[in-house]
C-alpha cells in the first residue's frame, strides 16, 4: 500500500511549557501522525492529542545538545480519532522556546520505526545520519535544531521535503522537520545553512502497510500452505505480523488435518 501524506498542522512557535500544534482541517480518522518538536530543552516531554479517544504519542527519535540546551524530537501517534479542532500537545516541566508541527499519513504501519539515527556537528552542512528502510515504499522523517542567534537561509537536501521550518534564531530556536515517502534503502535527511552553526539532528523510518491481511500470498497458495506451522517463507513481506498456525494432527485413515479445537 502506498504511503500518502494527509493533512498538515499549523506550525507553532512559542515560549511555553506546553507547546501545541493544531490542524485547520483534521486528519482522517485512523491516520498515523508524525510530530516534529524542537527547542530550548534537553528533557524529553510527554505528548498526547485531544482526540476521542485521546492518543498518547510515543518518541521515535531524538537528539539533544547539553552545551547549548537544545533538543529535537520526533514523535508518532497511531490510529488518531480527531474531535473538534484536532490538537497535539507536548508537556515539559518548564517554559522555554519551542517549535512544533505535525503531519498525518495513511498507508504506514502502526507502531515504532524500523530504524533510527541521530547526529550532531558544527558547520553549514546538517546531516541526520543514514537509516536503511527494508520495505519497498518507506516513510522517512528527519529534523534538526541549531544554536543560531540570527537568520539563515535553510536549504533541504537528500530529496526530502521540508514540512516545517524556522529560519531565524533571534526569538525562537532555528530548526526544521522534513520527510520523504515512497522510497527504500539508505536515506539521510540533510540541510544546508548560510552560516556555520552547532546543530543536532535525528531521523526515523517506517514501513508501508501491506495490502490487506493476505496481500502477499502468491496466486494458488492456500492459507494453510502459506502459514503452515508459522514458517516464514522468503516471499513474506516484512511488514506483516507473524501468524502462527494452530497445532494440527491427522484424522485417522486420511490425509486431512484435524483442528484440535473443533468439537467432534
Amino acid at each position: 500500500m502506498a504511503i500518502v501524506r494527509g493533512q498538515k498542522s499549523n506550525e507553532s512557535d512559542a515560549n511555553t511549557s506546553t507547546p501545541a500544534t493544531s490542524w485547520t482541517t483534521a486528519p482522517a480518522a485512523g491516520s498515523k501522525v508524525i510530530v516534529w518538536l524542537w527547542g530550548s530543552s534537553t528533557a524529553t516531554p510527554t505528548m498526547s492529542d485531544n482526540g476521542s479517544p485521546s492518543r498518547t504519542f510515543t518518541l521515535a527519535a531524538s537528539k539533544t545538545d547539553a552545551t547549548n540546551t537544545l533538543g529535537i524530537w520526533i514523535f508518532y501517534g497511531d490510529d488518531v480519532r480527531p474531535s473538534g479542532t484536532y490538537t497535539v500537545t507536548a508537556t515539559f516541566g518548564a517554559a522555554n522556546s519551542f517549535s512544533i508541527g505535525g503531519l498525518a499519513y495513511t498507508g504506514v504501519v502502526a507502531g515504532g520505526p524500523e530504524a533510527t539515527n541521530n547526529n550532531t556537528g558544527t558547520g553549514t552542512s546538517v546531516s541526520s545520519g543514514a537509516v536503511t528502510g527494508t520495505g519497498a515504499e518507506d516513510l522517512y522523517a528527519g529534523g534538526f535544531v541549531d544554536n543560531a542567534n540570527g537568520p539563515d537561509t535553510i536549504t533541504t537536501g537528500g530529496g526530502f521535503t521540508e514540512e516545517f521550518e524556522l529560519a531565524d534564531g533571534t526569538t525562537f530556536d532555528e530548526g526544521g522537520g522534513a520527510d520523504k515517502i515512497g522510497v527504500t534503502g539508505s536515506q539521510t535527511a540533510s540541510w544546508t545553512l548560510t552560516n556555520s552553526r552547532t546543530w543536532s539532528s535525528c531521523i526515523a523510518c517506517w514501513l508501508a502497510q501491506s495490502v490487506g491481511g493476505l496481500g502477499s500470498i502468491r496466486p494458488g497458495l492456500t492459507w494453510q500452505r502459506y502459514y503452515w506451522k508459522g514458517i516464514r517463507h522468503p516471499w513474506w513481506r516484512a511488514a506483516e505480523p507473524i501468524v502462527t498456525a494452530p497445532a494440527v494432527s491427522l484424522v485417522a485413515g486420511s490425509s486431512y488435518p484435524r483442528n484440535p479445537n473443533r468439537n467432534r
